[in-house]
């Protein structure tokens, strides 16, 4: 009997402690909840606790030979707020120099900020609690670059 408590105990920590090492290593990383095709975009979706992230990156980059994206995969992105990066002057919105040579223009409709990319119009979501895009130098069309 004390065998078989002690064993019930040793399988209960390994896996607590199993389960708190992949909850720890997941909270530095992006789930990958689904993949949008715009006509030259690709909008990606993920999640980091609990918040929702709408990441796009341009279509124009080869995807063969990659490791590619997968919903429902975690992934360590390092991600960068459009909404932060765009220069302003005087209150109006200028052209950013570098958006991974994309033309991007921004504007607004109501609650939404809307951006031009490749002449898709792209829109942050604040129903759904996306009030920025984003966009990251470790994804490239589908492929991720770690």
């Amino acid at each position: 009997m004390k065998k078989i408590l002690l064993l019930q105990i040793i399988l209960f920590v390994t896996f607590y402690v199993n389960s708190e090492n992949i909850i720890s290593q997941n909270n530095h990383k992006y789930l990958i909840t689904s993949i949008v095709s715009v006509n030259s975009c690709y909008i990606i979706y993920a999640q980091k606790r609990d918040i929702l992230y709408k990441i796009v990156t341009s279509k124009s980059e080869n995807c063969e030979n990659c490791n590619k994206i997968v919903v429902g995969n975690y992934y360590d992105l390092d991600l960068k707020s459009k909404e932060q990066n765009i220069p302003k002057i005087n209150g109006i919105t200028l052209r950013p120099v570098n958006y991974l040579d994309v033309n991007c223009y921004s504007y607004t409709i109501g609650d939404m900020v809307c951006y031009i990319f490749n002449n898709d119009t792209i829109c942050t979501e604040p129903n759904n609690g996306i009030y920025d895009l984003y966009y990251t130098n470790d994804i490239k069309g589908l492929c991720y670059l770690k």
